[in-house]
């Protein structure tokens, strides 16, 4: 079997990543922020117009 036919059977059948999947890999490989960094800082209530910033 060549490399190019192994790999076809190999990949046969698989559906595409998700589209988070993209995300997922650079979290790996950049790291993750600290859940007490993130728990802080959803504490922190937001004015109107830094949530509408935030939500669009």
């Amino acid at each position: 079997m060549t490399k190019e036919e192994f790999i076809k059977e190999l990949l046969e059948g698989l559906i595409p990543p998700p589209g988070y999947f993209p995300k997922n890999v650079l979290m790996k490989i950049q790291g993750y922020e600290s859940i007490d960094d993130i728990i802080e800082r959803g504490e922190k209530p937001l004015k109107p117009n830094a949530f509408a910033a935030v939500a669009n």
